[in-house]
């Protein structure tokens, strides 16, 4: 009988299903192909996930929780905006990822009450980072501008640049991309008296990881 799984080897396990259904779909993959891949009995897979329809859910939730457990705060000074800033750079990316997926047409169309409760958690996370700006912009950390504008770049550039493609025709990698693209943000919203944190090596250490995340989604 096979020893039973560590929680630790539970969790990746489920992470890595969760990956597999971003990449390929609803339709693009089977329960017996999941096991297969995953190199697991699919009574191990049934243990975690009854159906598809059970990832689906599972990766719903996962969804909105990286969307709204993260606190966003600029009592601390420069410090809690640039974590504020990194939070909202990663949600950024990981909303790129699932729109560039097949996940939101398929929760769209086949599961129209979580694809609402989708949207209201980006609306959520939308005005909780426009209260979190006009702080740090009367604390002096941020410069006042239009997050209108922001919100049409993640949502019209990101996708774009972190695609496969992309950084192929740009002789570009991902980590490249994602550092630059995070100090670029920088620059267009902190105020010039906190412009050196954007020099600081430090500044850019959640990035690489945040690279590696997203490039599990293309390995698995």
């Amino acid at each position: 009988m096979p020893l039973p799984l560590t929680e630790e080897k539970k969790g990746a396990l489920k992470s890595k299903i969760m990956l597999m259904y971003l990449k390929y779909g609803f339709d693009g993959i089977s329960m017996d192909e999941i096991a297969a891949r995953l190199h697991v009995g699919k009574p191990t897979l049934y243990k975690y996930f009854k159906s598809k329809e059970d990832i689906v859910r599972e990766v719903e939730r996962f969804a909105r929780e990286r969307l709204t457990g993260f606190p966003l705060s600029a009592e601390g000074g420069i410090d809690d905006v640039l974590e504020g800033l990194s939070q909202i750079y990663c949600n950024g990316i990981t909303l790129a990822v699932f729109s560039g997926s097949r996940y939101m047409a398929d929760l769209k169309n086949r599961f129209p009450d979580l694809y609402t409760e989708h949207v209201q958690a980006i609306d959520n996370l939308i005005s909780r980072f426009q209260a979190f700006h006009e702080k740090a912009a009367e604390k002096g950390f941020c410069r006042k501008l239009s997050l209108p504008l922001v919100g049409e770049q993640f949502h019209k550039m990101l996708p774009v640049v972190i695609d496969e493609e992309y950084l192929k025709k740009n002789n570009l990698t991902l980590r490249e991309t994602i550092r630059e693209y995070y100090r670029m943000l920088l620059h267009q919203i902190l105020s010039d008296e906190y412009q050196n944190v954007i020099f600081m090596e430090e500044t850019y250490a959640f990035c690489d990881r945040l690279a590696e995340r997203v490039e599990e989604i293309s390995t698995v």
